[in-house]
């Protein structure tokens, strides 16, 4: 491809440039050579590695690829340092090394200066720091890739943590996408075996996160509804947001001062209860996991926090997950197939979840998922059931089959809040509590007040489609008459059949009604003030039920 073309594509040349020297400098000139860019590489650069090869000295020392690989993100800025940390998320991409080895990007950004900082303070409020705040740190005491955060002083004397935003990185990381997706394109153009990691999903799915992650309003918001979906968890803080001090690019939070979990010595003079704390961890996380369906999706060690009496506390909720509620029965269908070892359920209710396109190895993919639940199901030595939900899911990448990216974070959450709490609390038997909660979740699904809640839920709904059915059958019957739909139909053959047919519709209308109608009644009978002249509703109901029932019999009888 000639630059010239290549400048009607790429915004910034010369950052392309960049990218892939610093790439090139880190030994991956073979990729770069198979996507068709070296002659981007300086010209000293290529001249010097053909002139090593000419020399062949003895072989140096050569550091992992997956070493350099995260080197190399860390000295392209931002944004690569962002889509190393969301792909340390995603083993099932990248190989569990990397990920591991990607993870280091959380704690490794550099600060920037404090007038910086003062300025974009006051272009977010139009005020300057000494206005908003009775006292400002200069130093900052956290960064990350995104933003970095100081410690500050409210004008009423509350203590504050003020996150602001590095200068200038939504424009650099917008650039950066472009040329991702560029990358991503060539990818898998050039090299056909990276097509089963879709490279280009990947940089669409780190695009919304990280364009997400850039807007503070929406962190605080996910902040917001944590509070409320964990009110009634007297073990978990949750950090109270001062939203007339946030914006786009701050945001501006309670200050918890709390004890990290690689703080050791800190935590060995605290008097806590390990196995506790371990038990409450799991617990709210697996409520947000298969309760909430909206999750803290990066739950690492530094974005939790030990409190005084084994209180937990959550913070930086930029990076979220959600679950739906379909998605959240089949995953707890899953699990209980698991936890009784029912292979062949598992395995349905994990590929319900799935998408299996033209080319998936089906057959394939269930083998060897069948030999990761196996190792389960009869082996003394168990593996966690994190570990081998992962282990499933990941599996999918080299049968062309894809899990929706949420539960892949939920798989990783999950092994991660494992992790924890084996750190909290090495005895902590992860999968006992699992299997305890999940059973919980089910049985609680067959609960009539739940039914009863979700019928509420959803009555418009089923209104609007009673609603609709009239004008929608209408339609159909004037295409039928139109002669839009056509049904071609042997009538001297099929008069037997017909018959059969219209027997049958009426007891399994009948059987309907009957099932509705003490379903209904049972519902309703929770309804005290629900009655007419005096009589329950739920009782009519039920009697009417059963008068149905009795014709429903008859009906059956008469028609052997």
């Amino acid at each position: 491809m000639a630059i010239l073309n290549l400048k009607s594509k790429i915004e910034d040349l010369n950052r392309l440039r960049q990218i892939i020297t610093v790439f090139f400098e880190a030994g991956f000139g073979f990729i770069i050579d198979r996507l068709r860019l070296r002659y981007l590489v300086p010209l000293r650069l290529r001249l010097s590695q053909r002139f090593k090869r000419l020399k062949a000295p003895a072989k140096p020392e050569i550091k992992p690829p997956q070493v350099r690989l995260r080197e190399s993100f860390e000295k392209l800025g931002p944004s690569f340092m962002k889509l190393g940390q969301i792909l340390s998320l995603r083993p099932d991409l990248v190989g569990f090394e990397y990920a591991k080895e990607l993870e280091k990007l959380q704690s490794r950004a550099a600060t920037f200066s404090f007038e910086q900082v003062e300025k974009i303070i006051q272009k977010e409020f139009g005020r300057p720091i000494g206005e908003l705040f009775k006292s400002f740190e200069k130093k900052a005491f956290a960064a990350a890739s995104l933003a970095q955060v100081h410690r500050a002083v409210l004008k009423d004397g509350t203590q504050a943590a003020v996150k602001v935003q590095r200068p200038n990185v939504e424009e650099t990381i917008k650039k950066d996408i472009h040329i991702l997706f560029f990358l991503a394109f060539l990818l898998e153009k050039y090299i056909p075996e990276s097509k089963p990691l879709r490279p280009t999903q990947v940089v669409k799915e780190f695009a919304a996160w990280t364009m997400r992650e850039l807007d503070f309003k929406v962190e605080a918001t996910n902040t917001e509804r944590f509070r409320y979906n964990l009110k009634d968890e007297p073990d978990i803080k949750i950090p109270k947001v001062y939203w007339d001090l946030t914006s786009q690019k701050v945001l501006t939070m309670e200050f918890v001062d709390g004890v990290k979990l690689d703080e050791e010595e800190r935590l060995a003079k605290m008097k806590l209860s390990r196995e506790l704390l371990a038990r409450n961890a799991v617990k709210v996380l697996l409520k947000q996991f298969l309760i909430d369906g909206f999750f803290h999706a990066d739950p690492h060690p530094g974005n939790f926090f030990v409190l005084k009496n084994n209180i937990i506390c959550l913070h930086d909720f930029g990076m979220v997950g959600y679950v739906s509620p379909e998605m959240r029965s089949e995953m707890v269908s899953y699990f209980m197939s698991f936890i009784n070892q029912d292979m062949e359920n598992s395995l349905k209710h994990l590929l319900d979840v799935a998408e299996v396109r033209e080319g998936s190895d089906v057959e394939g993919f269930k083998q060897e998922v069948s030999s990761i639940l196996s190792a389960w199901f009869y082996s003394p030595a168990k593996e966690s059931i994190a570990t081998s939900f992962f282990k499933a899911i990941s599996a999918s990448v080299k049968y062309n089959i894809v899990f929706p990216s949420n539960l892949v974070l939920l798989g990783k959450a999950m092994l991660a809040t494992e992790a924890m709490a084996k750190r909290f609390y090495p005895k902590f038997d992860f999968n006992e509590q699992f299997a305890a909660f999940v059973g919980m979740v089910y049985r609680s699904a067959f609960d009539p007040r739940a039914a009863a809640k979700d019928f509420q839920d959803n009555m418009f709904d089923y209104l609007a489609f009673l609603k609709k059915l009239p004008e929608h059958t209408l339609k159909l019957l004037e295409k039928f008459e139109k002669g839009d739909i056509g049904v071609k139909i042997n009538i001297e053959e099929f008069i037997e059949v017909k018959e059969e047919i219209d027997r049958q519709n009426d007891v399994r209308i009948l059987a309907g009604l009957t099932a509705i109608t003490l379903l209904t009644s049972a519902l309703v009978m929770n309804i005290e003030e629900a009655r007419i002249f005096g009589i329950s509703l739920g009782r009519i109901g039920l009697l009417i039920g059963f008068v149905l029932i009795i014709w429903l019999f008859n009906l059956v009888r008469k028609n052997k």
